[in-house]
Protein backbone atom coordinates (compact mmCIF):
# COMPACT_ATOMS: atom_id res chain seq x y z
CA UNK A 1 0.00 0.00 0.00
CA UNK A 2 1.51 3.39 -0.93
CA UNK A 3 1.97 5.53 2.13
CA UNK A 4 3.24 9.03 2.78
CA UNK A 5 7.00 9.26 3.58
CA UNK A 6 7.60 8.90 7.32
CA UNK A 7 10.63 7.81 9.35
CA UNK A 8 10.37 4.07 10.04
CA UNK A 9 10.87 4.43 13.79
CA UNK A 10 8.08 6.96 14.19
CA UNK A 11 5.07 5.01 12.96
CA UNK A 12 3.65 1.51 13.45
CA UNK A 13 3.45 -0.84 10.48
CA UNK A 14 1.27 0.57 7.66
CA UNK A 15 -2.10 -0.92 6.95
CA UNK A 16 -2.19 -3.56 4.23
CA UNK A 17 -5.08 -3.94 1.83
CA UNK A 18 -5.97 -6.90 -0.33
CA UNK A 19 -6.10 -4.50 -3.28
CA UNK A 20 -3.37 -1.93 -3.89
CA UNK A 21 -4.59 -0.47 -7.17
CA UNK A 22 -7.33 -0.86 -9.74
CA UNK A 23 -7.66 0.64 -13.17
CA UNK A 24 -10.78 2.54 -14.15
CA UNK A 25 -12.13 -0.36 -16.25
CA UNK A 26 -12.05 -2.70 -13.26
CA UNK A 27 -13.73 -0.13 -11.04
CA UNK A 28 -16.49 0.45 -13.58
CA UNK A 29 -17.07 -3.29 -13.91
CA UNK A 30 -17.35 -3.71 -10.13
CA UNK A 31 -19.62 -0.71 -9.76
CA UNK A 32 -21.97 -2.05 -12.43
CA UNK A 33 -22.67 -5.15 -10.37
CA UNK A 34 -25.98 -4.18 -8.72
CA UNK A 35 -25.70 -7.01 -6.20
CA UNK A 36 -22.55 -5.57 -4.63
CA UNK A 37 -23.20 -1.84 -4.83
CA UNK A 38 -24.94 0.91 -2.88
CA UNK A 39 -26.53 4.02 -4.41
CA UNK A 40 -24.86 7.28 -3.40
CA UNK A 41 -26.81 10.51 -3.89
CA UNK A 42 -24.48 13.36 -4.85
CA UNK A 43 -24.80 17.11 -4.33
CA UNK A 44 -25.65 17.74 -8.00
CA UNK A 45 -28.71 15.51 -7.74
CA UNK A 46 -27.12 12.59 -9.54
CA UNK A 47 -26.89 9.05 -8.27
CA UNK A 48 -23.70 6.97 -8.29
CA UNK A 49 -23.41 3.28 -7.54
CA UNK A 50 -20.50 2.46 -5.27
CA UNK A 51 -19.15 -1.00 -4.55
CA UNK A 52 -19.60 -2.45 -1.09
CA UNK A 53 -16.20 -4.16 -1.24
CA UNK A 54 -13.99 -2.50 1.45
CA UNK A 55 -10.77 -3.43 -0.39
CA UNK A 56 -11.93 -1.60 -3.50
CA UNK A 57 -13.33 1.28 -1.46
CA UNK A 58 -9.93 1.78 0.17
CA UNK A 59 -8.41 2.30 -3.30
CA UNK A 60 -11.20 4.67 -4.32
CA UNK A 61 -10.72 6.64 -1.09
CA UNK A 62 -7.16 7.49 -2.15
CA UNK A 63 -8.22 8.78 -5.57
CA UNK A 64 -7.05 12.40 -5.93
CA UNK A 65 -10.21 13.23 -7.91
CA UNK A 66 -12.55 11.97 -5.23
CA UNK A 67 -15.84 13.89 -4.95
CA UNK A 68 -17.04 15.57 -1.71
CA UNK A 69 -19.94 13.09 -1.54
CA UNK A 70 -17.58 10.11 -1.69
CA UNK A 71 -15.34 11.71 0.93
CA UNK A 72 -18.25 11.94 3.34
CA UNK A 73 -19.40 8.41 2.48
CA UNK A 74 -15.99 6.84 3.08
CA UNK A 75 -15.35 8.88 6.25
CA UNK A 76 -18.28 7.07 7.84
CA UNK A 77 -17.24 3.62 6.61
CA UNK A 78 -17.22 0.77 9.13
CA UNK A 79 -13.90 -0.42 7.67
CA UNK A 80 -10.78 1.24 9.10
CA UNK A 81 -8.81 0.52 5.90
CA UNK A 82 -11.22 2.69 3.95
CA UNK A 83 -11.07 5.54 6.44
CA UNK A 84 -7.26 5.25 6.56
CA UNK A 85 -7.07 5.47 2.77
CA UNK A 86 -9.24 8.58 2.82
CA UNK A 87 -7.18 10.16 5.60
CA UNK A 88 -4.05 9.73 3.43
CA UNK A 89 -5.63 11.44 0.43
CA UNK A 90 -3.88 14.80 -0.24
CA UNK A 91 -7.06 16.03 -1.96
CA UNK A 92 -9.07 15.76 1.24
CA UNK A 93 -10.62 19.23 1.28
CA UNK A 94 -13.85 18.90 3.26
CA UNK A 95 -13.62 20.50 6.72
CA UNK A 96 -16.48 18.31 7.97
CA UNK A 97 -14.77 15.14 6.77
CA UNK A 98 -11.46 16.17 8.35
CA UNK A 99 -13.27 16.78 11.63
CA UNK A 100 -14.86 13.34 11.43
CA UNK A 101 -11.51 11.65 10.77
CA UNK A 102 -9.79 13.68 13.50
CA UNK A 103 -12.19 12.06 15.95
CA UNK A 104 -11.83 8.56 14.51
CA UNK A 105 -11.51 5.79 17.08
CA UNK A 106 -8.57 4.27 15.18
CA UNK A 107 -5.24 5.97 15.99
CA UNK A 108 -3.72 5.01 12.63
CA UNK A 109 -6.51 6.84 10.83
CA UNK A 110 -5.94 9.95 12.93
CA UNK A 111 -2.16 9.66 12.33
CA UNK A 112 -2.69 9.47 8.58
CA UNK A 113 -4.82 12.60 8.73
CA UNK A 114 -2.27 14.36 10.94
CA UNK A 115 0.42 13.81 8.31
CA UNK A 116 -1.80 14.84 5.41
CA UNK A 117 -0.55 18.06 3.72
CA UNK A 118 -4.14 19.17 3.15
CA UNK A 119 -4.58 19.53 6.93
CA UNK A 120 -4.32 23.32 7.24
CA UNK A 121 -7.19 23.98 9.65
CA UNK A 122 -5.97 25.46 12.95
CA UNK A 123 -8.77 23.73 14.80
CA UNK A 124 -7.91 20.28 13.40
CA UNK A 125 -4.19 20.75 14.02
CA UNK A 126 -4.85 21.90 17.60
CA UNK A 127 -7.03 18.87 18.28
CA UNK A 128 -4.47 16.44 16.87
CA UNK A 129 -1.61 18.15 18.74
CA UNK A 130 -3.40 17.12 21.93
CA UNK A 131 -4.16 13.58 20.79
CA UNK A 132 -3.54 10.96 23.46
CA UNK A 133 -1.62 8.72 21.03
CA UNK A 134 2.05 9.55 20.40
CA UNK A 135 1.93 8.33 16.77
CA UNK A 136 -0.72 10.91 15.96
CA UNK A 137 1.23 13.79 17.51
CA UNK A 138 4.43 12.60 15.79
CA UNK A 139 2.69 12.48 12.42
CA UNK A 140 1.43 16.03 12.92
CA UNK A 141 4.89 17.19 14.01
CA UNK A 142 6.33 16.05 10.68
CA UNK A 143 3.59 17.64 8.56
CA UNK A 144 5.01 20.38 6.28
CA UNK A 145 1.72 22.27 6.68
CA UNK A 146 2.46 22.75 10.38
CA UNK A 147 3.56 26.39 10.32
CA UNK A 148 1.90 27.72 13.48
CA UNK A 149 4.44 28.80 16.12
CA UNK A 150 1.94 27.92 18.83
CA UNK A 151 1.53 24.37 17.58
CA UNK A 152 5.27 23.93 17.06
CA UNK A 153 5.94 25.18 20.59
CA UNK A 154 3.46 22.69 22.03
CA UNK A 155 5.03 19.80 20.14
CA UNK A 156 8.59 20.92 20.99
CA UNK A 157 7.64 20.44 24.65
CA UNK A 158 5.96 17.06 24.10
CA UNK A 159 7.03 14.51 26.73
CA UNK A 160 7.48 11.81 24.08
CA UNK A 161 10.83 11.96 22.27
CA UNK A 162 9.36 10.53 19.03
CA UNK A 163 7.18 13.62 18.71
CA UNK A 164 10.13 15.95 19.26
CA UNK A 165 12.27 13.98 16.77
CA UNK A 166 9.53 14.30 14.16
CA UNK A 167 9.30 18.05 14.73
CA UNK A 168 13.08 18.40 14.51
CA UNK A 169 12.95 16.68 11.10
CA UNK A 170 10.26 19.02 9.76
CA UNK A 171 11.64 21.44 7.16
CA UNK A 172 8.85 23.87 8.00
CA UNK A 173 10.48 24.36 11.40
CA UNK A 174 11.76 27.91 10.92
CA UNK A 175 11.06 29.37 14.36
CA UNK A 176 14.30 30.41 16.07
CA UNK A 177 12.73 29.82 19.49
CA UNK A 178 11.71 26.23 18.71
CA UNK A 179 15.00 25.42 17.00
CA UNK A 180 16.88 26.71 20.03
CA UNK A 181 14.71 24.62 22.34
CA UNK A 182 15.30 21.47 20.29
CA UNK A 183 19.04 22.21 20.02
CA UNK A 184 19.18 21.91 23.80
CA UNK A 185 16.97 18.83 23.99
CA UNK A 186 18.37 16.22 26.43
CA UNK A 187 17.65 13.42 23.94
CA UNK A 188 20.43 13.05 21.35
CA UNK A 189 18.06 11.70 18.68
CA UNK A 190 16.22 15.01 18.71
CA UNK A 191 19.44 16.96 18.29
CA UNK A 192 20.61 14.62 15.49
CA UNK A 193 17.35 15.21 13.64
CA UNK A 194 17.65 18.97 14.02
CA UNK A 195 21.32 19.02 13.00
CA UNK A 196 20.42 17.38 9.69
CA UNK A 197 17.43 19.63 9.00
CA UNK A 198 18.05 21.99 6.06
CA UNK A 199 15.85 24.63 7.65
CA UNK A 200 18.63 25.03 10.22
CA UNK A 201 20.13 28.23 8.80
CA UNK A 202 20.93 30.13 12.00
CA UNK A 203 24.67 30.57 12.56
CA UNK A 204 24.15 30.51 16.32
CA UNK A 205 22.31 27.18 16.19
CA UNK A 206 24.91 25.66 13.85
CA UNK A 207 27.75 26.78 16.10
CA UNK A 208 26.01 25.30 19.17
CA UNK A 209 25.49 21.93 17.50
CA UNK A 210 29.04 21.90 16.10
CA UNK A 211 30.20 21.70 19.73
CA UNK A 212 27.67 19.06 20.76
CA UNK A 213 29.28 16.34 22.91
CA UNK A 214 27.53 13.62 20.89
CA UNK A 215 29.31 12.54 17.67
CA UNK A 216 26.18 11.63 15.64
CA UNK A 217 24.89 15.17 16.17
CA UNK A 218 28.08 16.71 14.82
CA UNK A 219 28.15 14.19 11.95
CA UNK A 220 24.59 15.08 10.94
CA UNK A 221 25.49 18.78 10.97
CA UNK A 222 28.64 18.16 8.93
CA UNK A 223 26.49 16.63 6.17
CA UNK A 224 23.85 19.37 6.24
CA UNK A 225 23.89 21.36 2.98
CA UNK A 226 22.60 24.40 4.89
CA UNK A 227 25.81 24.54 6.92
CA UNK A 228 27.03 28.06 6.07
CA UNK A 229 28.56 29.30 9.31
CA UNK A 230 32.33 29.74 8.90
CA UNK A 231 32.80 29.28 12.64
CA UNK A 232 30.85 26.01 12.65
CA UNK A 233 32.77 24.74 9.62
CA UNK A 234 36.09 25.57 11.27
CA UNK A 235 35.01 23.85 14.49
CA UNK A 236 33.99 20.68 12.63
CA UNK A 237 37.20 20.73 10.57
CA UNK A 238 39.10 20.26 13.85
CA UNK A 239 36.71 17.64 15.23
CA UNK A 240 38.31 14.72 17.04
CA UNK A 241 36.27 12.28 14.97
CA UNK A 242 37.64 11.46 11.51
CA UNK A 243 34.11 10.51 10.43
CA UNK A 244 32.82 14.02 11.16
CA UNK A 245 35.74 15.56 9.26
CA UNK A 246 35.10 13.24 6.26
CA UNK A 247 31.44 14.22 6.18
CA UNK A 248 32.36 17.89 6.30
CA UNK A 249 34.88 17.46 3.49
CA UNK A 250 32.12 15.99 1.30
CA UNK A 251 29.69 18.82 1.99
CA UNK A 252 29.23 21.01 -1.12
CA UNK A 253 28.50 23.96 1.18
CA UNK A 254 32.06 23.90 2.57
CA UNK A 255 33.20 27.39 1.59
CA UNK A 256 35.31 28.42 4.60
CA UNK A 257 38.87 28.81 3.34
CA UNK A 258 40.25 28.25 6.84
CA UNK A 259 38.28 25.00 7.20
CA UNK A 260 39.44 23.82 3.75
CA UNK A 261 43.07 24.53 4.61
CA UNK A 262 42.72 22.62 7.90
CA UNK A 263 41.21 19.60 6.16
CA UNK A 264 43.86 19.71 3.42
CA UNK A 265 46.46 19.06 6.14
CA UNK A 266 44.40 16.36 7.88
CA UNK A 267 46.26 13.23 8.95
CA UNK A 268 43.44 11.03 7.65
CA UNK A 269 43.95 10.25 3.96
CA UNK A 270 40.24 9.70 3.35
CA UNK A 271 39.47 13.16 4.70
CA UNK A 272 41.89 14.75 2.23
CA UNK A 273 40.58 12.56 -0.62
CA UNK A 274 37.00 13.58 0.17
CA UNK A 275 38.02 17.22 0.22
CA UNK A 276 39.81 16.87 -3.13
CA UNK A 277 36.47 16.16 -4.84
CA UNK A 278 34.82 19.33 -3.50
CA UNK A 279 33.85 21.72 -6.34
CA UNK A 280 34.28 24.82 -4.15
CA UNK A 281 37.99 24.37 -3.38
CA UNK A 282 40.09 27.52 -3.43
CA UNK A 283 43.06 27.58 -5.82
CA UNK A 284 45.44 27.53 -2.84
CA UNK A 285 43.90 24.38 -1.39
CA UNK A 286 43.86 22.77 -4.83
CA UNK A 287 47.59 23.38 -5.14
CA UNK A 288 48.20 21.93 -1.67
CA UNK A 289 46.29 18.77 -2.51
CA UNK A 290 48.01 18.47 -5.89
CA UNK A 291 51.28 18.01 -4.01
CA UNK A 292 49.83 15.45 -1.58
CA UNK A 293 51.97 12.36 -1.02
CA UNK A 294 48.96 10.07 -1.35
CA UNK A 295 48.03 8.87 -4.83
CA UNK A 296 44.46 8.43 -3.56
CA UNK A 297 44.22 12.15 -2.88
CA UNK A 298 45.81 13.17 -6.18
CA UNK A 299 43.51 10.84 -8.16
CA UNK A 300 40.47 12.25 -6.35
CA UNK A 301 41.65 15.76 -7.20
CA UNK A 302 42.13 14.81 -10.87
CA UNK A 303 38.38 14.07 -11.02
CA UNK A 304 37.49 17.55 -9.77
CA UNK A 305 35.79 19.55 -12.56
CA UNK A 306 36.81 22.88 -11.00
CA UNK A 307 40.60 22.53 -11.25
CA UNK A 308 42.63 25.51 -12.37
CA UNK A 309 45.01 25.07 -15.31
CA UNK A 310 48.00 25.49 -12.98
CA UNK A 311 46.86 22.57 -10.81
CA UNK A 312 46.20 20.46 -13.88
CA UNK A 313 49.79 21.02 -14.99
CA UNK A 314 51.08 20.12 -11.52
CA UNK A 315 49.17 16.84 -11.56
CA UNK A 316 50.35 16.06 -15.09
CA UNK A 317 53.96 16.03 -13.88
CA UNK A 318 53.41 12.95 -11.69
CA UNK A 319 54.42 9.58 -13.11
CA UNK A 320 51.11 8.13 -11.98
CA UNK A 321 49.14 6.36 -14.68
CA UNK A 322 45.93 6.62 -12.67
CA UNK A 323 46.24 10.39 -12.27
CA UNK A 324 47.14 10.79 -15.94
CA UNK A 325 44.10 8.81 -17.13
CA UNK A 326 41.66 10.56 -14.80
CA UNK A 327 43.04 13.95 -15.73
CA UNK A 328 42.70 13.21 -19.45
CA UNK A 329 39.16 11.94 -18.91
CA UNK A 330 38.23 15.15 -17.14
CA UNK A 331 39.94 17.30 -19.75
CA UNK A 332 38.13 15.46 -22.55
CA UNK A 333 34.92 17.02 -21.25
CA UNK A 334 36.43 20.49 -21.71
CA UNK A 335 38.00 20.58 -25.20
CA UNK A 336 39.06 24.24 -25.05
CA UNK A 337 41.06 23.76 -21.89
CA UNK A 338 42.48 20.51 -23.26
CA UNK A 339 43.84 22.41 -26.26
CA UNK A 340 45.50 24.91 -23.98
CA UNK A 341 46.86 22.15 -21.80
Amino acid sequence: MPITPFPRELLPLPRRSAVDSLDQANLNQINQDTHSTVDLYQSDGGVRSVTRDPAVQSVMARDKNISPALQEFFANSNDAHVRWGLACNPSLSSEAVQQTLAQDQDAEVRAALAHNPSLISDARQEALAQDQHEWVRAALALNRSLTSDTRQEKLAQDPNRRVRVALALNRSLTSDAQQEKLAQDPNRRVRVALAGNRSLTSDARQERLAQDPNRPVRAALALNHSLTSDTAQQTLAQDQSALVRRYLARNPSLTSEAAQETLAQDQDTEVRASLARAPSLTSTVQQTLAQDQSALVRRALARNPSLTSTVQQTLAQYQDVGVQLLLREELSRRPLERAKF
